[in-house]
């Protein structure tokens, strides 16, 4: 992949392949977390089809777990729960791969909490593609989040230590907390006010997103791996 085809290209298998090979693995983890949450809608509106395991709740121990605030032990038995209403589907939805399916295999994946972080790439596709009439939001917001949380994988950036102002501390802290990302552009300014004039930064900012837990500016103001 070139980086032409991974700041404009639309190719998801290829974009997968590169960022699994290339990323972390917190940002493996945060990534499958946020496609997850693209598809709560899903998994939120068919509850009088099947017994929801508390998804929600699970995929913010998910998010914890990738920062490391969350033990082996306590994730496993959140993936043993999402993972269990997965196997109570019948033989002809899983065999057809209907959307409450795969919505429900996405945050599966993204609570495993084995030392191989799984990356999906067909259903990511699939979704992507409304193939499996996947919400509006998951197929506009799935390459984008490939960009926020992975960056531009090919040029690598330096942060200075400057640029690390308790006002951008606090800022940026708030957003990932609270998983509210509409102060960018305020986090844009107070990064230009402490002498940061990188323009990927700036305009990452000042973009339209989206912003998820792991975005790239995020982590480099919270000194995240």
């Amino acid at each position: 992949m070139t980086e032409a085809e991974w700041l404009a290209g639309r190719n998801v298998q290829e974009m997968n392949s590169y960022a699994q090979s290339t990323g972390t693995k917190r940002q493996l983890r945060l990534f499958n977390c946020a496609c997850a949450r693209l598809l709560l809608p899903v998994v939120e509106s068919r509850e009088d089809v099947h017994e929801n395991p508390g998804v929600r709740e699970a995929l913010g121990r998910a998010e914890q777990f990738a920062d490391r605030a969350v033990d082996v032990g306590t994730m496993t038995e959140w993936y043993d729960r999402v993972n269990e209403t997965l196997g109570s589907f019948t033989p002809d939805e899983r065999l057809c791969g209907s959307l409450l399916h795969k919505a429900y295999w996405v945050c599966a994946l993204a609570c495993w909490a084995g030392e191989d972080v799984p990356f999906d790439v067909w259903t990511y596709f699939e979704l992507e593609t409304g193939k499996e009439h996947a919400p509006l939001e998951m197929r506009q917001h799935l390459i984008p989040t490939y960009r926020d949380i992975f960056g531009n994988p090919f040029r690598p950036l330096a942060f200075a230590r400057e640029w690390r102002t308790d006002t951008a501390v606090a800022l940026a802290r708030q957003m990932y907390e609270s998983r509210d990302f509409s102060a960018m552009p305020i986090l844009a300014d107070a990064l230009q006010d402490a002498g940061c004039d990188h323009e990927d930064i700036l305009s990452h900012c000042r973009g339209d997103g989206p912003h998820v837990r792991g975005c790239w500016v995020v982590d480099l103001v919270l000194g995240k791996e």
